[in-house]
C-alpha cells in the first residue's frame, strides 16, 4: 500500500482496492444466504443428509471465509483515507493484533472453526460440483 499511496491517484486506487475487498466478501455471504453457491452443484440426486451437510457447510463456512476478509478491506480504506501505509494491515498482522487480547484468542478460535467448515464445504464442492468436459 505503501508504494501504490506514492503514485499519482495512489490514495483512490488504495481505496478502490479495499472497497473491491470488502464488496467481493460481501458478495460471498450473499452468495452462502441465497443458497447460491449450489448452483452447478449435483445435490438433486445426493442423499438428504448430504444435502444437509453442504447447505449448512456453505452457510457458516463460506461466510467465514470472507469475515477473514473484511478487516483487510477496510484498512486498506483507513490506508486510503489517512494517506498512511501503516493503516493498510494484511491478514497476518491483522490475527496477530486478535492474539493479543483475551477476547481476541477467542475470536481467533471462532474463526479457526469456521474455516475448518468452509474446508469441510470445499471438500464436498469437489466432490458434487458439476464438471463438463471441454471438447
Amino acid at each position: 500500500a505503501g508504494d501504490l499511496l506514492g503514485l499519482p491517484a495512489g490514495r483512490e486506487i488504495v481505496a478502490a482496492l479495499g472497497v473491491v475487498v470488502v464488496g467481493v466478501c460481501v458478495n460471498q455471504i450473499r452468495t452462502a444466504l441465497t443458497d447460491e453457491y449450489a448452483d452447478g452443484m449435483q445435490l438433486r440426486r445426493a442423499a438428504r443428509w448430504v444435502q444437509w451437510l453442504v447447505r449448512g457447510a456453505a452457510r457458516v463456512g463460506i461466510p467465514a471465509r470472507a469475515l477473514v476478509f473484511v478487516p483487510v478491506g477496510v484498512f486498506l480504506v483507513v490506508a486510503a483515507v489517512q494517506s498512511d501505509p501503516r493503516h493498510a494491515e494484511g491478514l497476518d498482522e491483522v490475527l496477530g493484533k486478535l492474539a493479543g487480547h483475551w477476547w481476541g484468542v477467542l475470536m481467533l478460535v471462532v474463526i479457526a472453526a469456521g474455516l475448518l467448515v468452509f474446508a469441510l464445504y470445499s471438500l464436498l464442492e469437489a466432490r458434487y460440483r458439476r464438471v463438463t468436459r471441454a471438447e
